[in-house]
């Protein structure tokens, strides 16, 4: 959130909705928040624009976000965070000196990555095509939809005679 506005706080809500829908059950949001006015052991934001970071703070409540990096990131201020869902996966969470003037977070989870096998995908041989059969079926196909034409079918019309066409022949 370079900027702390609203729009940036819509967008993060839309992200977290997006996630709730396809179930997923363990979040883990990190980066520069800039926001050093929120108090985040009470969970209460101070400063000119409150309104902004007590958004951050209601998101992070709604979406059951707990931070887990209390100590100041930059000139005593807690601006980079680490959020998740599941305070029982964070093993440590340390900061060290960055190359810019952030501390970096480092923080060590216990996860599991979960792979998804893929589906076997074919593999046509096409030197064994039938490639005169091909020609005589699209033949057959161009003169069907010519004829739809001819009579006057609509352009999606004579798109699926095409398509289904195509996919009976397989």
């Amino acid at each position: 959130m370079p900027h702390r506005d609203q729009k940036h706080l819509n967008e993060l809500q839309k992200s977290f909705e997006k996630a709730r829908t396809n179930g997923n059950t363990n979040v883990i949001l990190s980066g520069d928040f800039n926001c050093p006015d929120i108090i985040w052991e009470t969970a209460t934001a101070l400063g000119p624009d409150r309104e902004i970071q007590q958004g951050l703070v209601d998101i992070a409540e709604t979406y059951n976000l707990t931070p887990i990096h209390t100590m100041p990131t930059r000139e005593g201020n807690l601006l980079d965070l680490v959020f998740v869902t599941n305070p029982t996966l964070v093993k440590s969470s340390n900061k060290v000196p960055g190359i810019s003037d952030h501390d970096i977070i480092i923080t060590d989870l216990e996860t599991k990555v979960h792979h998804q096998k893929s589906l076997p995908r074919k593999c046509y041989i096409y030197k064994k095509a039938k490639w005169d059969q091909i020609s005589i079926d699209l033949k057959h196909t161009l003169e069907e939809v010519k004829e739809k034409h001819h009579q006057g079918a609509e352009v999606h019309q004579l798109w699926d005679t095409f398509k289904s066409q195509l996919q009976k022949k397989q």
